[in-house]
């Protein structure tokens, strides 16, 4: 009796079981079913594709000698134009900014490139103060900045590097929130129809441009007064400096009893006990020649200063070798024989296939009222 409740019991787990393997058998069927249609569906691609290249081909090989003949036209008519259509020549000249002159160093490079444009050479030639058939063969200014790859990664990781440590940023935010145009150096590209141009006489007459400006002429003479105050106040204090040196020393040469035969005696062992019988005065000259080495590199920094603040902008690389720029034939020209033979392939397929006869056939009313319930 016990024997058969047991089995009673048992035969729903089994059933479920069952039901249960059933289902896994006919889940992973359907998927195989599936993924059969997916390779079957990849293998009819594959086939159209393969025969589509095919035709392809052969109209290609039909049609060879005509579509051969129209390309190489297209290319010796953008040959021929860019040959003897008019040349235009680019260089670029480096430049220092002294002052804060970015936005309207762009600003001034802008406006040229605008007349340049509408060649107005006159306004150019009174911008520039150059003779105008020199002005006549600008054709466009342009201005970049001068800051290569390694320098803004080393300017990157000195940031990063002082800056707290939950607040960093990638290189590439770094980079957009540069000021570029307040950058010190910048690459000012000239576009013309010749070469002559290029010289030191129109490199002077665009920095010489920004001479005239009020504000940063009034801003270089506040910078010039403030750093020939600073070399006055260092020069005194070298001068007091090199005045209590040479007390120290007429004080040690007497303690020392030391002659004027040895004044080739290098200064610096005067405060060496040379009398073995007299104790050593500490009079601190050493400590003078350290400041005095530091007074002379601060003034030297100074001058240096100054001398870079006698202009507005600096001229740092004259400009380059010119080189011919592409102009459109010769920019376009290999896209125009691309162009021309899709074009030719698209119209050759049409006529293989017979399109514009299915049009024909299908694409008037009285065909489509008859297919359509709609119409």
């Amino acid at each position: 009796m016990n024997k058969e409740i047991q089995n009673n019991n048992n035969t729903p787990e089994e059933v479920d079981l069952g039901q249960l393997f059933s289902l896994i058998e006919r889940l992973f069927k359907k998927l195989g079913e599936f993924i059969v249609k997916i390779f079957k569906f990849l293998l009819l691609l594959i086939e159209k594709l393969g025969v589509l290249i095919l035709i392809i081909l052969n109209v290609l090989k039909r049609n060879f000698i005509k579509i051969g003949i129209l390309c190489a036209l297209v290319f010796v008519f953008f040959f021929l134009m860019n040959k003897y259509s008019d040349k235009e020549y680019k260089s670029n000249m480096v430049v220092s900014q002294n002052f804060t002159t970015g936005r309207l160093l762009y600003t001034t490079i802008s406006r040229l490139d605008g007349l340049a444009k509408k060649n107005d050479s006159l306004a150019i030639s009174k911008e520039l103060n150059i003779p105008i058939k020199t002005a006549s063969k600008i054709k466009g200014f342009r201005i970049k900045d001068f800051m290569n790859q390694n320098q803004l990664e080393r300017d990157y990781y000195e940031m990063m590097n002082t800056k707290d440590s939950l607040k960093r940023m990638s290189i590439e935010d770094y980079e957009s929130q540069i000021d570029y145009e307040n950058f010190p150096a910048q690459s000012i590209t000239i576009f013309a129809e010749s070469t002559d141009i290029y010289n030191s006489n129109l490199s002077n007459a665009i920095i010489k441009m920004f001479e005239s400006n009020v504000y940063y002429n009034e801003e270089r003479l506040k910078t010039i007064d403030i750093i020939n105050d600073k070399l006055v106040a260092y020069q005194s204090m070298l001068e007091k400096s090199e005045t209590l040196q040479n007390e120290y020393v007429s004080i040690l040469k007497s303690y020392y009893n030391i002659s004027d035969t040895s004044k080739g005696m290098p200064e610096t062992n005067l405060n060496v006990n040379l009398n073995n019988t007299k104790e050593k005065v500490d009079t601190k000259e050493f400590d003078l020649l350290e400041d005095q080495k530091s007074i002379k590199l601060e003034i030297a920094t100074l001058k240096a200063k100054l001398e870079n603040n006698k202009s507005i902008l600096r001229l740092q690389k004259g400009f380059s070798e010119a080189i011919s720029v592409d102009n459109f034939y010769k920019e376009n020209r290999n896209a125009a024989i691309i162009t021309v033979f899709i074009i030719l392939m698209l119209l050759y397929l049409i006529k293989e296939f017979n399109v514009l006869g299915f049009i024909n056939q299908h694409g008037i009313k009285e065909r489509l009222s008859k297919e359509s319930k709609w119409l």
